[in-house]
């Protein structure tokens, strides 16, 4: 067995690798030494070979860091064991998730009372949560595509077709955000969930090919007060949709179909499979374009539009009257969506400014700009198309950050993938 002391260094990269059996010899004492941020290296199988009596090693980063698929092997004698105290410490987003992903085939209401924060109430027949207003909500994630395309990359998205509860028990999510546009007026609206997650709001009767597409955003979702139900725009531009239940679920724009996307990106037959599309958690979506020779990180237009005269199918860049450019993706049916620049990795960029002096806050916009309040003035930075990439080497790490230009903009730097970044970003006083 290895040394309590020697599992600190391990990564969640060597966990992944680790044989599930091998699980059984770790101690409360191995547990207690883990990196939390190893834990994303366990799967479910590993997990229901921890020996019960060691999950009191556990403490509340440990929790936070499992991977939410993981988490439905967690058995009954498991959770009996847990520390109630370093449970309830977690952010709500991670008690969420802990509790939406366990399985309910074999865990019970009875098994997690104890685990239940304070004003917090479960039903005990269907295990459905109502949580205080404010809590951060976290849903089971949808099922895994087995078949993701070579080139695409997505984010795990909620399961809208499950509920807030043990295991998504509860009315599910999807039906409150449609009965939520009824709430507001939108009755010709219905709301639905393709398997790769995308949020599609298609239009009926009068409204009929008036449709959009959406990511929840999933970090996002809180508990209001129960007859909210309704349509509203934060102040950052992004619709906001709450159930007639109170939760309020956040909408990020997205491309309609990302596999789509991707086919139109490698239609050339002299640049097949040679495309990228990496769906970011917060509607960034990075377009490796081989025909063009281009890079580009979009926030997409959510709604789907006629294409505009002379576009042809694919990704078509359109000089507009400032001097800049406006991407359009025209799909085969003629249906078309804009996107603006945007940066990837938005929550890194956000991280990386806040530590210059003097900036009290930035906020990612539904345009794909950023407001950046700095010493009480707020300035815009609008990023630009056509980012640098180069491929990330072998052992190389890269911390996201950002440099002043000569030129006065800004320049941010992340790995995305297998790749870096450098987006360049310019910077107005917001009027």
């Amino acid at each position: 067995h290895f040394d309590p002391n020697a599992v600190a260094g391990f990564k969640h990269q060597q966990f992944a690798e680790f044989d599930p059996a091998t699980m059984v010899g770790f101690t409360d004492q191995h547990l207690a030494n883990f990196d939390p941020d190893a834990m994303a290296g366990f799967n479910d199988q590993h997990v229901s070979n921890f020996d019960p009596a060691a999950m009191a090693g556990f403490n509340n980063q440990h929790f936070a860091a499992f991977d939410p698929r993981a988490i439905a092997g967690f058995n009954p004698e498991q959770i009996a064991n847990f520390d109630p105290t370093e449970f309830k410490e977690m952010p709500t987003h991670d008690i969420s998730e802990m509790f939406a992903n366990f399985d309910p085939d074999s865990v019970a209401v009875a098994d997690i009372q104890n685990l239940l924060p304070e004003g917090w109430v479960i039903d005990s027949e269907t295990g459905e949560i109502t949580p205080p207003a404010g809590t951060n909500l976290a849903f089971p994630p949808m099922p895994a595509l087995a078949d993701l395309p070579q080139g695409m990359r997505m984010p795990q998205i909620p399961d809208f077709a499950k509920g807030f509860g043990l295991g998504g028990a509860g009315g599910d999510i999807l039906t409150g955000l449609t009965e939520g546009l009824v709430k507001q007026g939108f009755d010709d609206f219905s709301f639905q969930q393709g398997p790769d997650g995308i949020l599609d709001v298609n239009g009926t009767g009068d409204f009929k090919g008036v449709d959009f597409a959406f990511l929840p955003n999933s970090g996002g979702i809180t508990q209001g007060n129960s007859g909210e139900a309704g349509l509203s725009v934060d102040e950052n531009g992004f619709f906001v949709v709450t159930t007639p239940d109170g939760q309020k679920v956040p909408m990020i724009p997205a491309p309609r179909d990302p596999s789509e996307l991707l086919d139109l990106i490698n239609a050339d037959p002299e640049n097949q499979d040679n495309g990228l599309v990496t769906v970011g958690e917060s509607g960034d979506i990075l377009m490796n374009l081989p025909g063009q020779n281009r890079c580009d990180v979009g926030m997409f237009i959510p709604q789907i539009d006629h294409a505009p005269e002379g576009l042809q199918p694919g990704v078509n860049f359109v000089p507009n009257e400032d001097g800049d450019e406006e991407g359009w993706v025209v799909y085969d049916d003629g249906e078309a969506q804009q996107f603006l620049p945007t940066v990837p990795k938005p929550d890194a960029f956000i991280n990386a400014g806040l530590q210059f002096p003097g900036v009290e806050g930035i906020d990612l916009q539904a345009d794909g700009s950023l407001v950046l309040e700095f010493q009480g003035q707020e300035l815009r930075l609008k990023p630009n198309f056509n980012v640098q990439n180069t491929p990330l080497t072998e052992g190389q790490i890269v911390e996201p950050s950002i440099v002043i230009t000569p030129e006065g903009g800004l320049e941010f730097t992340v790995a995305v993938g297998d790749e870096v970044l450098t987006v360049p970003l310019d910077i107005e006083v917001d009027q």
